[in-house]
């Protein structure tokens, strides 16, 4: 190995990912960042219970993928939160600091650019991977998505706080465009509620709006939903035509 494949190799290969849908998992991960280079590791930081703490750590085989991988990912759009990457330095003491962590270390990208990371980081979905609420191919696909962690049925009182969440969301909805159909699940344990929009357009722009965003002091998780699948669920909401706004 000559001096230059020496630095390369001995340069920073470990970055931090944050802000990380909470259904993304190594997988997944690792099929966006290998576009840049051979990934030999990726683990995402997990509670007691599995759920995902919304950050992980990817390390490159030489430095120059991740440093390529820094400066094209930081602020990307992944499952419609924009993650944060940068360099992690591992210290003596095997405790974990982030080099210039309040650093924009960005770069701005051109169209040409950003197309084709795109149709690079696509490849990975060829092979089956589908990463909640990023709409994949050419664009987003279904018009149905839902939300979670909205609430808590075990803390809920009184007769119409799950009418208060339906007002709620089709208020923020309706900034968007049209909703068709919803259905606010007061048994569910995920505190989930569903939602058929009017274009797939509007079901993706509000996944955006909403995913990682606070309603009533929990983190909202918003996906995508395949039409299929809802119509499965609701029936009746195939042939909802009908506009629905909150209640007056």
């Amino acid at each position: 190995m000559n001096a230059e494949n020496l630095k390369k190799a001995e340069g920073p290969r470990k970055l931090y990912v944050g802000n990380l849908n909470n259904n993304i998992n190594e997988i997944m991960l690792k099929a966006v960042f290998e576009p840049f280079g051979q990934v030999e590791q990726c683990k995402i930081q997990r509670e007691s219970n599995g759920i995902s703490k919304g950050y992980g750590f990817i390390e490159f085989r030489i430095s120059d993928s991740a440093e390529n991988a820094m400066k094209h990912m930081n602020g990307f759009e992944l499952a419609g939160q924009g993650i944060k990457v940068n360099y992690v330095t591992e210290r003596a003491d095997d405790m974990l600091t982030l080099d210039g962590e309040d650093i924009d270390v960005g770069i701005g990208m051109s169209r040409t650019s950003r197309a084709a990371l795109m149709a690079k980081l696509s490849e990975g979905h060829k092979a089956g991977l589908s990463v909640p609420g990023l709409p994949q191919g050419t664009g987003p696909v279904s018009s149905c998505l839902v939300l979670n962690n909205m609430f808590d049925p075990s803390n809920e009182s009184g007769l119409s706080w799950s009418q208060d969440i339906r007002d709620d969301v089709l208020g923020e909805a309706n900034k968007f465009g049209l909703v068709h159909h919803i259905h606010v699940d007061i048994s569910s344990p995920k505190g989930s509620v569903y939602l058929k929009c009017q274009t797939p357009q509007v079901a993706a722009a509000l996944i955006n709006a909403l995913n990682g965003r606070k309603y009533g002091g929990k983190i909202i998780q918003a996906q995508s939903m395949p039409d299929s699948q809802y119509h499965g669920i609701f029936p009746t909401a195939m042939s909802a035509v009908m506009p629905l706004r909150p209640s007056q």
